[in-house]
């Protein structure tokens, strides 16, 4: 959470000073050897213009916590540019906060423990979404900015993980584990009617194995939010019509 509160203001962003110098930031110009942008990409395991639109997102999202009148939270992956940038901490403050925002932006980590406080937090959240909608014209890019149940439904299970050491696999969907447990237990009693009893075994036990792993999984079928625009709905993460 951005701790720094600021009035709000009728603002038009293209007409103001403060976006253009936000907009006008070269973040890959932080490390001529590895540019901000690439390095985001390289620790996030993002494709260069994903991390390239996250970093866009990030600039606007800078821009709401000086502007948006209330505290903002931003989403996971514009939390991971915060975090880099913040690594460059000489620039981050000398710079980026006391020439370019003219204001310092800290950033407090959430207590998730703390119920009260996570509650405020998912509040703010969605306060934050609302304000970028007001001041852009339209809604964040939902693969960037997922809606408030889906950012914060695995808190608990987020890690940092070597890929190097470790094969990461997607948890499938509970509606794929369900098709595949009634293939299973249909196969078992195929197996039974043929009296091929050893192999009915190995199905039967299959299909109480994924019921077990079924619950431990929260995993749904997700519709991609819609988003309105152009676009047909897919989103492009460019400017809104207001500047940002």
């Amino acid at each position: 959470m951005a701790a720094t509160e600021f009035h709000n203001h009728d603002l038009d962003p293209s007409q103001d000073p403060l976006w253009h110098r936000i907009e006008a930031f070269d973040f890959n110009a932080l490390d001529e050897t590895l540019p901000f942008a690439q390095r985001l990409a390289r620790e996030n395991g993002w494709t260069p213009d994903h991390a390239a639109r996250v970093v866009e997102e990030y600039k606007r999202f800078c821009y709401l916590a000086i502007n948006a009148g209330h505290a903002v939270v931003p989403p996971d992956q514009i939390d991971q540019a915060w975090r880099l940038h913040l690594c460059y901490s000489q620039d981050y403050w000398d710079i980026f906060c006391a020439k370019v925002l003219s204001a310092d932006l800290h950033h407090n980590p959430i207590r998730y423990r703390d119920t009260e406080e996570a509650d405020r937090h998912r509040d703010a959240y969605a306060a934050t979404m609302k304000s970028y909608e007001s001041l852009s014209g339209e809604r964040p890019p939902p693969d960037i900015w997922p809606i408030a149940e889906l950012l914060f439904a695995d808190t608990d299970s987020m890690r940092r993980v070597n890929a190097k050491n470790y094969l990461i696999l997607r948890r499938p969907p509970r509606g794929l584990l369900w098709v595949a447990q009634i293939a299973l237990i249909l196969a078992t009693l195929y197996c039974l009617l043929q009296a091929a009893f050893a192999t009915a075994v190995l199905f039967g036990a299959g299909a109480v194995a994924l019921a077990i792993f079924r619950d431990t999984t929260d995993n749904e079928w997700l519709a991609k939010p819609f988003r309105d625009g152009d676009d047909d709905g897919t989103g492009s993460g460019g400017g809104g019509m207001r500047g940002i």
